[in-house]
């Protein structure tokens, strides 16, 4: 594990990565033990992707409550808080392992149904409003909304606790995802506006009104939505196969034979000359030297070896991109099931 893989927190401070480090970078389980003796928690961020068990436990929550679904590990010490009150912009599972900690959650919500645009501003909430005490001890498990402030103690025992972030499909979602969609196959939308004008040319309005009744279509709403459906289990099942198949198995090289996953849910954005790769929680920003080969990768419908692609050059910046691309799940190997 690298010091990047982590957080170690109080309710005043945050440990930067290069203060765990050692010398060569890697984790000082000594340090990070002092800040944890001084009162500092240490959280393991999308601890789904490091342990089977946990992954294949958000599966489940995903299948069956329809959401996306991250797990955090925390471990914090005793007589300690480990973040100010705060809200998040996603709904939270809180399940006890180990201790206990007392969480204390305000009975109306600071921001109602926050997006991921919002931000929570601990210093600006009002904390005198009413809130509640719950007590958590193992195998207990609590559920805070999104946009409800909330902060956690422990008493005079360390706590072990998961948070299991649960992000629902919006109708917001939808409306971004097809005006996304359109943008790419309808040449008006990516038309450059004339700014410096005083006034907008009424012609776009009414160029525009069939677009906006297109994205008014059933029919492209429910396609969206089997969409996003899928998109909700698509991470967690694709690390449940790579505890399965791939724990022991080398990086892509060269010669290696992979084709791209059938199931995997992705789109290419261009910035001006920038090109993002983007999936269900990530965007992969992809190195200018590496446009051509990822353009050609993803046009292969087959089985196919790198060194057989006109764009492929042995190096270290394509072959990383590839490996990380491959992580997350999007090729399979020509050895493992789809």
């Amino acid at each position: 594990m690298k010091p990047t893989d982590i957080r170690v927190v109080s309710k005043e401070n945050e440990i930067s990565a290069k203060d765990m480090a050692t010398p060569r970078g890697s984790l000082d389980s000594h340090r990070l033990l002092d800040f944890f003796k001084s009162g500092y928690t240490i959280v393991i961020p999308s601890i789904n992707k490091l342990n089977r068990q946990i992954n294949s436990i958000c599966r489940v929550i995903s299948k069956d409550l329809g959401a996306s679904v991250q797990a955090n590990l925390y471990y914090s010490p005793s007589n300690s808080q480990g973040f100010k009150a705060h809200w998040d912009n996603h709904d939270v599972l809180v399940y006890q392992i180990h201790g206990h900690k007392t969480w204390s959650v305000f009975d109306q919500a600071h921001c109602e149904l926050p997006l991921q645009t919002h931000r929570c501003i601990p210093h600006e909430l009002d904390l005198d409003r009413a809130h509640r005490h719950f007590g958590m001890i193992a195998d207990k498990i609590l559920y805070i909304p999104r946009g409800f402030t909330h902060f956690a103690n422990t008493d005079s025992s360390p706590s072990i606790h998961l948070t299991f972030a649960l992000e629902y499909p919006k109708l917001c979602d939808i409306l971004h995802r097809m005006i996304d969609s359109l943008t790419v196959t309808n040449r008006l939308l990516r038309k450059a506006l004339p700014m410096y004008e005083a006034h907008v040319d009424v012609s776009i309005v009414s160029d525009l009104a069939p677009i906006l009744s297109a994205l008014a279509s059933p029919e492209q709403i429910g396609r969206e939505l089997l969409h996003m459906e899928a998109k909700n289990t698509y991470y967690s099942d694709v690390f449940d196969l790579y505890f399965e198949s791939r724990e022991d198995q080398a990086a892509i090289d060269a010669g290696t034979h992979i084709r791209v996953r059938e199931s995997a849910i992705f789109s290419l954005q261009y910035t001006g000359d920038d090109l993002t790769l983007v999936m269900p929680q990530r965007r992969i920003a992809v190195a200018r030297s590496c446009h051509y080969l990822l353009f050609e990768i993803l046009s292969q419908k087959e089985i196919f070896c790198l060194s057989d692609l006109k764009a492929f050059h042995l190096g270290t910046e394509p072959l990383a991109l590839i490996n990380h691309l491959d992580q997350l799940g999007l090729f399979v190997r020509a050895s493992c099931r789809p």
